[in-house]
This record gives structure tokens, C-alpha cells and sequence, in this order.
């Protein structure tokens, strides 16, 4: 069976991160307002906004045999799923509160980094769930749902 690969792009997190990078670097070349940033809290704050860039920027879902492996960005954070343990899947569509990236939802956990619509997933013995984002769930749906019929 072949390997499904999916990615999105967090834009929301590009939109906000950039300006906020480009600003604290104009702020220190240019010593902006009354209190200029120095050298060593420039570094500081546009190390961390960048860090947090590369964690986060991008959502890559992969589908193998036997497994479901989620990365954000460069590719630090990494969940595996067994396939073997999912029992059943369904197409949901998320409150826009839940918000982007990890989030701690009721009864489970959601992987977003883009939009409402996610696929759910339900687990043998488990009464927690994990919710996917992705820009083509019903793709994602069909693909999971024919590795556990095998």
C-alpha cells in the first residue's frame, strides 16, 4: 500500500510571527521609542519568536501500514499513532475556540494547524479521542479508514 503524505501550512502563525520578527529587528537597527531594545533582549525575544516559528509552522501527516505519524514543523515534535489501535474514524468539524497547534479538547486532543475540519478518531478501549486537522479530510478519512480494513 502506498505511503500517504499530507502537509499544511499554519499561515495564521506566518501572518502574526513575521511582523512581530521584522519589528523587533527594525526596533534595534533603527533604537525606536524612548526605552531603545539592546542588543542581548533583541537576540533573546527574536530567538524564541523564531523557535517558536520552526515548531510550528507546518502540520505533516503520514500514513504507513501500520501507523499515523503527525510532525509539526522542522519536525521536533513528533506523535505516532498504531492503526491497530484505532476503532472507528468520523469527519467533525471543530468550535473555533479550540484554536491552532496542540490543543487539550473534551475527551482528547486535537492536531490543527489550519481550519475547522478535522477527522476524529475513536479507540479500542479508550474513551479518549485525537482529532487531525487537514485541508482535505475526507482524503485523510479514506485513506485511514482502508488501512484498518486490511
Amino acid at each position: 500500500m502506498k505511503t500517504y503524505k499530507s502537509h499544511q501550512f499554519s499561515w495564521i502563525l506566518i501572518i502574526v510571527l513575521l511582523p512581530i520578527l521584522t519589528g523587533l529587528f527594525i526596533s534595534y537597527k533603527y533604537q525606536l521609542g524612548n526605552n531603545p531594545l539592546s542588543l542581548v533582549p533583541m537576540v533573546i525575544l527574536e530567538s524564541f519568536f523564531l523557535f517558536l516559528f520552526l515548531l510550528f509552522y507546518r502540520l505533516k501527516i503520514s500514513l504507513t501500514k501500520s501507523q499515523i505519524m503527525i510532525s509539526y514543523g522542522i519536525g521536533l515534535i513528533k506523535i505516532r499513532i498504531q492503526q491497530k489501535e484505532i476503532e472507528s474514524t468520523k469527519l467533525v468539524r471543530n468550535h473555533w475556540y479550540y484554536g491552532l497547534g496542540i490543543r487539550v479538547i473534551p475527551n482528547g486532543i486535537l492536531y490543527n494547524a489550519h481550519g475547522l475540519d478535522a477527522v476524529e478518531l475513536t479507540f479500542k478501549g479508550k474513551r479518549n479521542i485525537i482529532r487531525i486537522s487537514s485541508l482535505d479530510c475526507k482524503k485523510l478519512k479514506i485513506e485511514i479508514d482502508k488501512r484498518l480494513s486490511i
